[in-house]
């Protein structure tokens, strides 16, 4: 790989890029400015370069936005089907895209996801449908969620085919097909075993591990490339250790993997998976998990590894890149940035930067020419000039554990005894971190302090860590977010009189929970798409699958489900609620916030529910995210005011 000359830094460095200041207050922005999806989201380059697509914002849904590069032609935009949205795309070849769309569908009285896939021609506009699914009992009644969009491998060294794992007749059995991009017909290229769902390929794009789940058990087989032979891999060091393999090395015998070392993080090792065994350390934190892998674009070439720090960081192993990146974040003043785009001549790149203040902006670096040039943001210009700040905190939960948090304040507000919304994420098994969020950018310009925090069984900070969340509903992890409440009091932050705790799915139950376990600490509480019934929502999990098996890390250890569940500790509520949920939601039902919703009427404690009606779990229009932030708006003006 050609490496960036010194010269270039130079010129680089004597050529920075400069924002407008921001001011000392922030404007009072519509509702809609937050609500709006995504001016520009996940722009991709065409493998010549020469035409742009991304997703946008029209009339509120997110349409496929298609223009040459230089943009000068008119675009195109791709919309989404009826209530099928666009999830995610890509360049297969310079002439087509391939468009995955998601969609809740009802059968049965049980709501779930599914997922199709369709090619676009550019040069005639003309769809495929990608192997078109055919149905059975179990995906009629509901109990199995038709995914379609499971991409195996896009084939770099053959455009105009792609692998994909096919599930032909909804049972849960995926098998992989070969599918033409232009007809969407697929040829078998690896039988369906028993319970198997998802796959992973070597380098020579032979199928090389399956996973599954079924008949109440995890599957996971290796195909041995000594035998030729597919074998039992549940008794393996790597898979009862959740050591996760991530990509192989030319010789399938070894593979990237991620890995807890000694002091409980996560890194990347080379493992041995014939003889069992990790054989090096590749890359590695002394602080942080890394989470995974980065290939250059559009190839299968790893050039450096994800950090899951404040922000979401790569590293770049590759010197080119390593280079490049570190010129432009100087130039840019700081931030992070992503590699979307190079050439064959690896003399242009085009990269996502985001920083602090700038929730997301493309650029193409031209290196022959010693040019940077704006290409377009993510957010509208209202919104980037509004931004408030996010700082990263660490406190004590009740027990020594260190709690990592962050926290934003409002413009010019001083940042002292300030009404504050207590944001716990979903998940469990998530994180927050410092990147743009449109709710807690809406709260802050509305005058509240917005504190979330990274609770344990958040990701990102070691296996124990993560674990430490496992069976603690109700629990340790609603103890982490009581005294990340009671530490922002303690230092003059939010004005102990004006709290409200608020959360989606995973957040609404803490929210939900808090003020159960808390009733003299928060004033009020909002859930959006939150479990309320924790015995119902088992129940509903397991016609999934995979479900029976995450059930049993939900609810508190040695406690019976009633104990932990808002729905059946609702008489203990004393103050006003808002219940905000989407009828389509596939992940946690409607029916947990209507059911709530009456028994807190039964109990004549204040409580305004919001239906929305097209929206999803994770509220992904734009009329579901103006109705829900309208409804926090008013409610947060109506119990803690301004």
């Amino acid at each position: 790989m050609r490496y960036f000359p010194a010269l270039i830094i130079l010129c680089l460095f004597y050529t920075p890029v400069s924002y407008a200041a921001p001011s000392d207050k922030a404007k009072l922005l519509p509702v809609l400015a937050y609500a709006k999806l995504p001016h520009a989201k996940a722009l991709k380059v065409s493998p010549n370069g020469t035409m742009t697509a991304y997703l946008s914002s029209i009339k509120g849904r997110k349409h496929l936005v298609i223009k040459n590069a230089n943009g000068i032609n008119n675009p195109k935009a791709v919309p989404p089907v009826k209530k099928a949205d666009i999830i995610w795309f890509k360049w297969i070849n310079d002439s087509y895209l391939l468009i995955a769309y998601r969609y809740t569908e009802l059968n049965w009285g049980h709501r779930h996801a599914e997922s199709r896939m369709l090619s676009y021609n550019v040069n005639t506009g003309k769809f495929a449908l990608m192997m078109e699914p055919k149905m059975n009992s179990a995906a009629a009644s509901g109990r199995v969620g038709n995914i379609q969009d499971g991409i195996v491998s896009f084939l770099p060294d053959d455009p105009d085919h792609f692998l994909m794992a096919y599930d032909r007749n909804g049972k849960g059995r995926y098998m992989i097909e070969k599918v033409n991009v232009a007809t969407g017909y697929g040829k078998l290229y690896e039988s369906p075993r028993p319970y198997v769902q998802s796959w992973k390929v070597d380098k020579q794009h032979q199928a090389r591990l399956a996973y599954g789940y079924g008949n109440h058990h995890f599957v996971a087989e290796y195909n041995n490339p000594k035998t030729g032979e597919w074998q039992d891999a549940t008794q393996s060091n790597w898979y009862k250790n959740d050591i996760e393999i991530l990509h192989f090395f030319a010789d399938p015998r070894f593979a990237y993997a991620r890995h807890q070392q000694a002091n409980g993080l996560n890194a990347i090792v080379k493992y041995d998976l014939i003889d069992d065994r990790a054989t090096e350390t590749l890359f590695s934190h002394d602080k942080l998990d890394i989470s995974g892998l980065v290939y250059a674009p559009g190839t299968e070439t790893v050039i450096g590894y994800r950090i899951n720090g404040d922000h979401p960081t790569i590293q770049y192993s590759d010197p080119y890149y390593r280079k490049i990146s570190k010129a432009l974040i100087q130039v840019l003043g700081g931030g992070w940035l992503k590699f979307i785009y190079h050439n064959k001549e690896l003399d242009v790149v085009v990269i996502r930067h985001e920083s602090l203040t700038q929730p997301g902006t493309f650029y193409r670096f031209n290196k022959t020419k010693l040019t940077l040039d704006h290409i377009i943001n993510e957010r509208v210009d209202s919104v980037n000039d509004n931004m408030a700040l996010t700082t990263a905190h660490d406190y004590q939960a009740r027990d020594g554990l260190t709690i990592r948090a962050f926290l934003t304040l409002p413009k010019g507000s001083g940042g002292k005894g300030l009404p504050t919304i207590i944001l716990p994420h979903g998940g469990p098994s998530s994180r927050d971190d410092l990147s743009y969020d449109y709710e807690v950018q809406f709260l802050a310009n509305r005058g509240y302090a917005v504190f979330r925090p990274n609770f344990r069984g958040s990701t990102g900070y070691g296996e124990s860590f993560q674990k430490a969340g496992s069976h603690q509903w109700g629990g340790a992890m609603q103890d982490d977010v009581t005294d990340g409440t009671h530490w922002l009091i303690d230092q003059g932050i939010a004005d102990p009189a004006r709290i409200c705790i608020m959360g989606g799915s995973y957040g609404g139950y803490a929210a939900l929970m808090g003020v159960v376990r808390e009733p003299d600490l928060y004033k009020c509480a909002i859930s959006i798409n939150g479990v309320s019934n924790i015995p119902d929502m088992k129940a509903n999990d397991k016609r999934f699958i995979g479900g029976r098996a995450w059930t049993k890390r939900m609810g508190l250890l040695g406690v019976n489900d009633k104990e932990i569940s808002p729905y059946h500790r609702a008489r203990e509520i004393k103050v006003p609620i808002l219940l905000i949920h989407a009828k389509d939601d596939p992940r946690v039902p409607y029916a947990q916030s209507s059911s709530m919703y009456r028994r807190l009427k039964k109990y004549k404690i204040p409580v305004t529910k919001v239906k929305v009606k097209n929206g999803d779990h994770f509220l992904d229009t734009e009329e579901s995210r103006l109705k829900s932030l309208r409804a926090i708006e008013a409610f947060l003006s109506n119990n803690l005011g301004r």
